[in-house]
């Protein structure tokens, strides 16, 4: 039951956004179109700091970038939203009891940029209509993927205000060969790239968006070359980090 109704969210979701929409001033989401994605933030500020994907009652994955030199109680994660200023009923906010950057993250050039969050409390997190997980099977997916991202971001081109509503946009991979081409070595095989030849895609403050092909999450937005530029944009591959996430989590 529950995988049927994440294949319907998940569907009406790749329908509801234009291939003309882009994260940076894109399309608005309606609840129940991405029950997983969280929003993370700065612990009793509601200031969203970056998005995230619920896995678990009690696990969030994102990128370890947002976690650097923070305390494990440095965040609550908010999930069933779709606007970043309200609390609708089904929505769930919890506080962070630790988080897990990945040991081989490098701030330099981004690799191994994975982490995750433990949500305080054991179970804590009961799912409803707007508030589910997403299943991580550790497929392995290359070129031509269809794909939706989903996540909070820039309104504008350039590094900016971030959206306090959602966005989905869906975009289609692109091989590590072809991305290798535009970003150089940067690109290893944790890696996942996205087709932005239409300047669709993520910005600075859109890290952590889950990029989710059909039921299972394939990557976190991790970085590009510019905001709403044509150049591939870059993710953590989660295929390559399936056995490291159920190491920390048990999932």
């Amino acid at each position: 039951m529950f995988k049927t109704t994440l294949v319907v969210l998940l569907l009406s979701a790749a329908v509801f956004a234009s291939p003309n929409a882009r994260i940076i001033g894109g399309r608005a989401a309606v609840r129940r179109q991405a029950p997983f994605v969280a929003s993370i933030r700065n612990f009793g500020t509601n200031f969203h700091v970056a998005s995230g994907a619920l896995i678990s009652d009690r696990w969030v994955v994102t990128c370890a970038s947002v976690l650097l030199g923070r305390a494990g109680n440095s965040f609550d994660v908010a999930l069933g939203i779709i606007d970043l200023a309200s609390s609708p009923s089904g929505s769930v906010t919890r506080r962070s009891s630790s988080i897990t950057p990945h040991p081989g993250f490098s701030a330099t050039n981004l690799d191994n940029d994975i982490g995750l969050i433990n949500l305080a409390g054991v179970g804590s997190v009961s799912y409803n209509d707007f508030v589910m997980p997403i299943f991580f099977d550790g497929i392995r997916n290359d070129n031509a993927v269809t794909a939706v991202l989903s996540g909070w971001g820039s309104v504008t081109t350039e590094v900016g205000p971030t959206s306090n509503t959602l966005w989905i946009l869906p975009l289609t991979t692109i091989s590590n060969e072809a991305c290798e081409a535009v970003h150089g070595g940067r690109i290893t095989r944790d890696k996942i790239c996205t087709n932005n030849s239409n300047g669709n895609g993520i910005c600075t403050t859109s890290i952590g968006s889950p990029l989710v092909s059909g039921l299972q999450l394939i990557g976190i937005a991790s970085w590009t070359a510019g905001c709403g530029t044509t150049t591939p944009n870059v993710y953590t591959r989660i295929s390559s980090y399936r056995t490291w996430i159920g190491s920390i989590t048990g999932v």
